[in-house]
């Protein structure tokens, strides 16, 4: 779907898939903007010179054998990059899946990867430290239909980095939530000093990896990454706001749920299900991550007593039966929304079941109800055809929603916050000299 103009460099090739190649960039007669390059590391440092000769303002080195692999890999990256930059080029890479972006003056899609997925549009950036990652995302998001604005695969990143792409991203008006897998920081300060800025317009969600001693090592050998003290990055990611996610499922379906969620203004959780134990399995496991099941007011009770079956329970869980109509899918998740101590209303709908899904699905839709949703389609798998066709996020499991419905409720608890900067223990006048700092003095410095 690209709409500009692509040329091709080989150095034997004359046409490939009937675009024609040139033997450098020499012999094109255009100006060009962006070089995505895939040869030998070997040649990398002449084709430099050459994007330099052209003016080209960013080149995206797909190729990997640098800073991952060693000392030498790390000083042959170090020169390649400081010729790039003397030379007005900055670099995305080195050991890089490349770079899309879904959306440019409302038409362009650049798709500068070499992910086998296909990409499809939406409003989440995603920023990876790992290019096979990226590919996971795309293949998550063309399940659930909910797709990217920008995604950008740093590699080893030692010119363009995270701080540089948060910066960029937090103001751009396409993406509405971002994403990140990260395994070091190159400024842990920088970083959470953006992330506090940007999380109070846009969530972001990430995954941290090099958690443990060997994570590290991997990390090292991947990336050429150095892992940070784990206890320290989950502090100051809490502090910035950021929503850290334990695996990248778990980081596409939390951004899936915020794209189509409204955030809550509290953490009353309301239940409903065509069947007792898994509304009583997802009111466990929305307790077993922090929110509350709210007690139902005696009106909603009352209510929901003269439009429900004697048999089925008004208590919350709501237990409406596995004949619920859709009808009473959408009067039910009505007046559950109206209860005051309600703040996010969970849909279970499980087979078997007397009426299509779907319809139950659009009779949901239809309650346009004022509080965030999010519906459990547990056992439905195949029988929904199309999740982009709803405005509510959609899973498989309680496990997950309950997860999804806590990233909701922190994140509305963080905006409503009045939380001051990160403070540097420096500028403060205390330098810690190797010794443990006393109470008051980390006190006055909070």
């Amino acid at each position: 779907r690209y709409s500009g103009q692509v040329y091709i460099i080989h150095p034997t090739t004359d046409e490939i898939d009937g675009v024609k190649c040139y033997k450098s960039l020499d012999n094109i007669p255009m100006d060009l903007d962006m070089a995505v390059i895939a040869i030998p590391k070997e040649n990398i440092d002449n084709f430099i010179d050459e994007c330099v000769s052209k003016s080209i303002r960013i080149a995206v080195i797909i190729t990997a054998g640098f800073s991952e692999i060693g000392e030498e890999g790390a000083i042959h990256e170090k020169l390649i990059v400081e010729k790039a930059v003397k030379g007005g080029i900055r670099i995305v890479g080195p050991n890089t899946m490349g770079v899309l972006t879904s959306i440019i003056d409302g038409k362009e899609f650049v798709n500068a990867t070499f992910s086998p997925v296909a990409p499809i549009a939406g409003n989440i950036a995603f920023v990876s430290q790992s290019g096979a990652i990226g590919a996971v995302m795309m293949q998550y998001a063309r399940i659930k239909g909910r797709g990217f604005s920008r995604f950008v695969s740093i590699g080893n990143k030692p010119d363009i980095n995270e701080n540089n792409l948060l910066e960029a991203i937090s103001k751009d008006r396409a993406t509405e939530i971002i994403t990140m897998y990260l395994e070091s920081f190159v400024d842990g300060r920088e970083f959470i000093r953006h992330a506090q800025c940007t999380t109070k317009t846009k969530p972001i969600i990430l995954v941290k990896s090099g958690r443990t001693e060997s994570g590290a090592r991997a990390a090292a050998s991947h990336t050429g990454a150095l892992a940070s003290m784990d206890v320290l990055v989950d502090a100051a990611l809490e502090r910035a706001g950021i929503i850290r996610a334990q695996s990248i499922r778990d980081m596409y379906e939390i951004a899936y749920g915020f794209a189509h969620c409204t955030i809550p203004t509290g953490s009353g959780i309301g239940i409903i299900s065509n069947a007792g134990g898994p509304g009583t399995l997802t009111a466990d496991e929305c307790e077993f991550v922090g929110l509350s099941v709210a007690s139902l007011t005696e009106t909603t009770r009352k209510t929901l007593d003269k439009i429900l079956p004697s048999e089925a329970s008004t208590a919350n869980p709501i237990d409406i039966l596995p004949s619920a109509t859709p009808e009473t899918y959408r009067s039910v998740a009505n007046i559950l929304a109206n209860d005051k101590g309600i703040d996010l209303v969970m849909i279970l709908v499980l087979p078997p079941v007397l009426y299509p899904i779907e319809s139950i699905l659009e009779a949901i839709e239809k309650a346009n109800l004022q509080k965030p949703v999010i519906v459990i389609a547990m056992g439905c798998e195949g029988l929904v055809e199309d999740f982009s066709r709803f405005t509510f996020p959609i899973y498989e499991e309680p496990q997950m929603a309950a997860k999804v419905a806590k990233a909701l409720v922190d994140y509305g608890q963080y905006q409503r916050r009045n939380i001051p900067p990160i403070l540097s223990l420096k500028r403060q006048g205390i330098e810690s000299q190797d010794r443990w700092l006393k109470y008051h003095e980390v006190k006055d410095c909070q």
